[in-house]
């Protein structure tokens, strides 16, 4: 980068010739919607010239905390560059500061449900077509990387059984993998018997599955023996990351943005027995006692 330079133009070039090389495309494309706030704020002011006042002023005048966060992230990126190429003396974004995108206590019963969360969790997803019978599957004790892995095939709706025979993990550049490959890997199959609850949720949600393969015209198959239960529109496998953010999402629009709940929780609560101070949990007619 030369000098003098404004900021604009400085971290357009940091950009293009550094990070792109360095993130996904996804990514790439979301980082640079986030400059736009710097570009509009400071990007007229030369680089030599920006100071950490100006930089921490900027972030607190962002209203939504996660465009704060990112553009933190940005900057404190953006000039530990500009340091190591020497166009600056010093990172003035070094001690930007930022408010927390939001903060849930600690539940007090460890990674599990107590009665009241387990109440109004259920209270609400209960109610949805996709989260009701994902759900119910991870209180069986299912796990996250084997209820993506089940088919159709899996589920035997006259006997209430559901075969796990194997699951998803996650591949990558330490195993001579694309990034973020993910592939099945068989286990020793166990067949888990499930409540009337589980298999009317899943008839249910199979019905959906069928209107949305007549919605596509047939282009994908979502209801064959081998196909995923629990695909994406295209039939395919889920990922975590994404299946956690929408569910994260999801129960924040429907008032339960205070609840510390994760795919792990859920299932903690049935498959690891309580201990005596944790309160009474109902496992479909049976009860842990206190």
């Amino acid at each position: 980068m030369s000098q003098p330079i404004t900021l604009q133009s400085a971290l357009q070039e940091w950009f293009d010739n550094v990070k792109k090389a360095k993130v996904s495309h996804n990514t790439f494309t979301m980082l640079r919607r986030a400059a736009k706030n710097i570009y509009n704020y400071l990007g007229k002011n030369m680089l030599s010239e920006i100071t950490p006042a100006m930089l921490q002023n900027f972030i607190d005048s962002i209203e939504a905390k996660a465009i704060a966060h990112k553009s933190r992230q940005i900057l404190k990126e953006f000039f530990g560059y500009c340091v190591k190429q020497k166009n600056i003396k010093k990172n003035p974004a070094s001690k930007l500061t930022t408010p927390y995108i939001y903060h849930r206590e600690k539940r007090v019963s460890g990674n599990r449900l107590n009665t009241e969360e387990y109440a109004r969790l259920m209270s609400v997803v209960s109610k949805h077509i996709f989260w009701n019978p994902f759900c119910l599957l991870l209180q069986s004790k299912v796990r996250f990387s084997e209820i993506i892995a089940l088919t159709w095939k899996d589920v035997d709706f006259d006997k209430n059984r559901v075969d796990v025979n194997k699951y998803v993990t996650l591949f990558g550049s330490a195993q001579g993998e694309p990034y973020h490959t993910r592939k099945y890997r068989p286990i020793i199959a166990k067949t888990v018997t499930v409540s009337d609850d589980i298999i009317e949720a899943i008839k249910k949600y199979r019905l959906y599955r069928e209107l949305e393969q007549m919605r596509v015209a047939n282009h994908y198959s979502l209801c064959g023996a081998d196909d995923l239960i629990f695909g994406n529109k295209h039939g395919t496998l889920l990922n975590y990351s994404g299946v956690s953010h929408v569910f994260r999402k999801f129960l924040d629009r429907r008032g339960l943005s205070d609840m510390a709940v994760n795919f792990s929780t859920i299932r903690n609560t049935f498959a690891v027995t309580p201990k005596k101070e944790t309160a009474i949990i109902p496992v479909w007619g049976e009860i842990y006692p206190a």
